[in-house]
């Protein structure tokens, strides 16, 4: 779910490691080479040589003169901007935006299922449109990385545009609201009950398929918006952060990296809290009040305002993108004080540049020669398989398992996410700084802490709320919720005896009666009649054929008789996902603190000049798992599903799971996803001990 990325720690790290070792003269600089490619692509950073200009003052006062290297836009460079130049402000500037493209992915995450409601699609198709990002930021961080981190690149401009791309496809997001035909659910819809003879009419078919086509006009048109926002997403942290270290001192970057690290994580869920205030309102409440129509967000008919939060996102991008334009291409940087410092930093730049000519693809066949280091690679790849494309389903899991509106499912995965995030990160940071966990030890602190996850995940797999049986999908008309299980009937079938006289709309709008059975609809019911109680959005339904005589309580009223009521909201809900919540929190705090040790045991086991391509391949394989993840778990949601929505003879959405088959296999690929990336990390331990030890 998140955009962090690896690669800025490894030039301070590298430093570290080269700080005590004897080292070469300097070389003279060779011509441009494989190995030149291999350190621009993978460090984004400014050539080697401006920065020994940097540092002995070889550039001339004349040259913070030109207008790139001054504080404005376009011929206006006043010199009341210039204290404006300051990589404090470029800082602030840079973490906000970088928080906001995370808030983006994280709000995107707590719509998933609204969207599918909305343009009646499978979680497969959902799963490919949020798979774009990941893809789109692929392809571009290795364009970003290289053209970006030449001399001549103008690094807070390449990020400002990369902003306004996202600004731009928030507005994409939000666009099919605005031509789409409204929801409204005109008053008195919920009062269609079983009429016999009713037929359904042709035009109604006609504007059905016109919007089938359409919805797939809109996803084409999402699907580009999401790759769009992953290629926006893609300069913010190389290139600032490179930009960043370039312009401050070396006791001060490591503030900075630690900068980079923690707040863009935050953005994942404050976007989830922030989807859940929003869908706390109508999809059309800008046209009719939901009171007066009778629902509510608990009515399985509500269609939150999805489209909603892309707006203030999107202002909040252009906004932030106007003052990044206006910093300049370079900043003087603050001189390092005394000749030791000096010494320290002119062999490690000729020394990285010595290191860096050996080749991209020598550096690679070395990389995948160390066993250690492709086994951490592959058990890394398996487990942000599992675990980034079921954090896109969380929010809808909590949904199916417990009967949870989408807007307090998000909000609860929201307030979890936020203080895993920051103790997991913050605390790794600080026990592997105090205890100074060497290679070895970060890697099996590695294979310990997904062990545990595993263990975690497995009690998951046993907390539900018992569901509602639906007649004619998971009950035989004219059963009592006793004789019913959480099995579906073979065939599901509406239609029965008892409303074989009516033609029903497929609109799933349950309701329920004193059987606890809960029906498709009220004209599957067999209701004849409607009436309206003292409470806005409860109905009451009478007369209904498919439901026996009895006693029941809606709210504080009582009814006798076949009836039946659209407030059906306390059946099927518990205080399960109470134990859920504690679960996915041990989970994704243990998940933000690997994150250091993995930098850590990477750098340990690899050598100094295959560090930066090592980091990167770590990156790549975690974006391209990335890109696929969502579609397989959407196929899997759609598996566990055993009735979807029928339009225009097209499969739509899913309307009911099998909650049983989509807690194991949900629940079950994750568990063995990170045993198995458990066991690899065991392995890489286990081998890389017995190098040492011979």
């Amino acid at each position: 779910m998140s955009d962090i990325d690896l690669q800025p720690l490894v030039d301070a790290d590298s430093d570290r490691l080269m700080a005590g070792k004897k080292r070469e003269e300097p070389k003279p600089r060779p011509p441009p080479s494989p190995g030149t490619l291999h350190r621009r692509l993978f460090v984004g950073g400014t050539d080697d040589s401006s920065s020994m200009q940097d540092l002995f003052g070889e550039n001339d006062e004349d040259d913070w003169e030109k207008p790139e290297n001054r504080c404005g836009c376009g011929c206006c460079h006043p010199d009341c901007c210039q204290c404006c130049a300051s990589p404090k402000l470029f800082a602030v500037i840079w973490a906000i935006v970088c928080v906001l493209i995370n808030t983006t992915i994280g709000y995107r995450v707590g719509i998933l299922a609204t969207i599918e409601k909305t343009f009646d699609m499978e979680s497969k198709y959902t799963g490919i449109m949020y798979g774009g990002h990941d893809a789109g930021y692929l392809i571009m961080v290795l364009l970003v990385s290289y053209y970006g981190g030449k001399q001549g690149a103008h690094r807070p401009k390449w990020i400002a545009y990369g902003t306004m791309l996202i600004g731009i496809s928030c507005v994409i997001f939000a666009l099919p609201y605005f031509f789409m035909p409204r929801h409204v659910i005109e008053e008195g819809e919920e009062e269609i009950v079983c009429t016999p003879g009713k037929a359904q009419n042709t035009t109604d078919v006609e504007n059905c398929k016109h919007a089938h086509s359409m919805n797939l006009f809109w996803y084409v048109m999402l699907t580009v918006a999401t790759f769009m926002m992953g290629i926006g997403g893609a300069p913010a942290l190389p290139l600032g952060t490179t930009y960043i270290d370039d312009h401050v001192t070396k006791e001060s970057s490591p503030l900075y990296i630690g900068l980079a690290l923690v707040l863009p994580n935050t953005g994942n869920a404050l976007g989830l809290i922030f989807s859940s205030f929003v869908l706390r309102y109508y999809v059309d409440f800008l046209f009719i009040s939901p009171s007066k129509i009778g629902i509510d967000s608990s009515d399985d008919r509500w269609i939150g305002a999805w489209w909603l939060g892309f707006l203030p996102l999107a202002a909040a991008f252009f906004f932030f993108s106007l003052p990044l334009c206006l910093f300049p291409k370079k900043m003087k940087k603050p001189h390092e004080v005394g000749l030791k410092e000096t010494s320290r930093i002119l062999p490690s730049l000729a020394e990285r540049q010595y290191l860096a000519d050996k080749g991209l693809f020598t550096t690679l066949g070395c990389l995948f020669s160390n066993s250690v280091y492709v086994l951490i690679l592959l058990g890394i790849f398996v487990i942000s398989a599992v675990t980034n494309g079921f954090s896109m389903y969380i929010p809808k899991y909590l949904e199916i398992q417990f009967s949870i509106t989408k807007a307090n499912a998000s909000a609860l995965i929201g307030i979890v996410v936020l203080p895993a995030t920051l103790l997991g990160t913050l605390s790794s940071g600080v026990l592997m700084r105090l205890c100074k966990v060497s290679g070895r030890n970060s890697i099996q602190l590695l294979a310990w802490l997904f062990l545990v996850v595993a263990m975690a995940i497995i009690p998951g797999m046993f907390l539900y709320c018992e569901p509602v049986p639906i007649a004619g999908i998971m009950t035989e008309y004219g059963a009592t919720a006793s004789q019913s299980g959480r099995q579906p009937l073979p065939h599901a079938n509406l239609q029965a005896e008892c409303n074989k006289d009516c033609v029903c709309p497929r609109e799933f709008s349950p309701v329920c009666g004193p059987d606890k059975i809960m029906y498709f609809n009220q004209c599957f019911a067999g209701c004849k009649d409607s009436l309206k109680t003292k409470y806005k959005d409860v109905m009451l339904y009478t007369d209904c054929s498919c439901i026996p005589p009895g006693k029941m309580k809606v709210r504080k009223e009582h009814y006798t008789g076949s009836v039946a009521t659209n407030d059906c909201n306390s059946l099927g809900q518990c205080n399960n996902f109470i134990f859920l919540m504690i679960v996915l929190l041990v989970v994704a705090f243990v998940s933000f603190f690997a994150f250091t040790p993995i930098i850590t045991a990477v750098l340990r086991v690899v050598k100094k000049d295959e560090s930066t391509l090592a980091t990167g391949m770590i990156q790549f394989a975690i974006k391209a798992i990335g890109a696929a993840a969502p579609f397989l778990f959407g196929m899997a949601m759609d598996f566990t599903c055993i009735y979807f929505s029928n339009y225009c003879d097209a499969q739509g959405a899913c309307l009911v799971y099998d909650i049983d088959w989509n807690r194991y296999l949900m629940l079950g690929i994750v568990t063995l996803g990170t045993l198995l990336g458990s066991i690899l990390l065991f392995c890489a331990y286990i081998i890389h001990r017995s190098y040492r030890e011979e």
